[in-house]
């Protein structure tokens, strides 16, 4: 099911806008890890998961019970830090989880608020610019 919703938006958005990944691995596999890292949170905190594939507006992976705002960042990178593109600062989500993908499972790293998170001590210069990122000893692990 991952896979496939993966897929669906990938061919959607690779289309519609310039990527703005760091990393050198595969697109559309980057996508897919997404969709898996927002399945595994969602179901870990009991909320919806968006089965949607048309081109997003970009706004929250999840919406908490009480209508918080979530970014699922995901990685396959382990002991990896919580990135966020510098257009981050455009976007008001309340919370950034970060989710990461082994050959055996997910981890739920932990979290943090947009206060914490989205703020220029944390930038960072990567191959395509600016990004924001964070050590994941920051993270609060009790979400």
């Amino acid at each position: 099911m991952c896979r496939f919703i993966g897929a669906m938006r990938y061919a959607t958005t690779n289309d519609a806008c310039a990527e703005q990944i760091q990393s050198d691995l595969d697109p559309l596999g980057i996508v897919v890890d997404g969709v898996v890292g927002e399945y595994c949170v969602a179901k870990h905190l009991n909320l919806h998961f968006s089965l949607d594939t048309d081109l997003r507006d970009w706004g929250a992976d999840l919406i908490g019970r009480n209508g918080e705002t979530i970014d699922v960042k995901t990685t396959r990178k382990q002991g990896g830090r919580l990135n966020a593109t510098r257009t981050s600062q455009k976007k008001n989500f309340d919370y950034y989880i970060l989710c990461e993908l082994a050959n055996d499972g997910a981890h739920i790293v932990g979290g943090i608020t947009r206060e914490m998170f989205i703020n220029d001590k944390n930038l960072v210069m990567g191959k395509k610019g600016e990004y924001y990122a964070i050590d994941r000893s920051r993270l609060n692990d009790g979400i």
